[in-house]
């Protein structure tokens, strides 16, 4: 949706003879909307004031300056907890590669092996066949071949 109303900003703000749609005291309740919602994140408003003078577009009314400003207010908020996240993960020391775990999946693999080796020897074959005549008999083709 964020999109949409950007494209459709833009292209309002690009007509030649734009009518000033927006009242001055809107702007100032859309500023005092802006500062309010990035005070509550614990950011300075003042800071962001080129942004907003940015996203703000004189031809178009209230609401649709409401929702572009508060979607690009979501935008700089999400920003700033991304960068206060990345900031803590690089912070943190990588975790040590442990073989351990590598040296006990080869170690359950040799002992499978061990165990296919010594059933092929004994006659595994016979083991392979067993299971598929178990799988004919609940199919009711096993009592034809007995």
């Amino acid at each position: 949706m964020g999109f949409a109303i950007e494209f459709l900003r833009l292209h309002e703000a690009r007509k030649e003879h734009a009518r000033k749609v927006l009242m001055d005291a809107e702007y100032e309740d859309l500023w005092k909307l802006w500062s309010d919602t990035l005070r509550k994140a614990g950011l300075d408003p003042e800071k962001y004031r080129d942004r907003f003078e940015e996203l703000i577009a004189w031809n178009m009314p209230y609401s649709d300056n409401e929702l572009v400003l508060m979607d690009g207010a979501r935008k700089i908020i999400l920003e700033k907890k991304f960068e206060k996240y990345l900031r803590k993960l690089l912070a943190e020391p990588p975790v040590r590669f442990s073989w351990k775990y590598v040296q006990w999946a080869i170690g359950s693999l040799r002992i499978d092996v061990g165990v296919l080796k010594d059933s092929i020897r004994e006659g595994g074959h016979s083991l392979m066949l067993h299971s598929r005549r178990e799988d004919l008999r609940y199919s009711g083709e096993a009592e034809e071949d007995t």
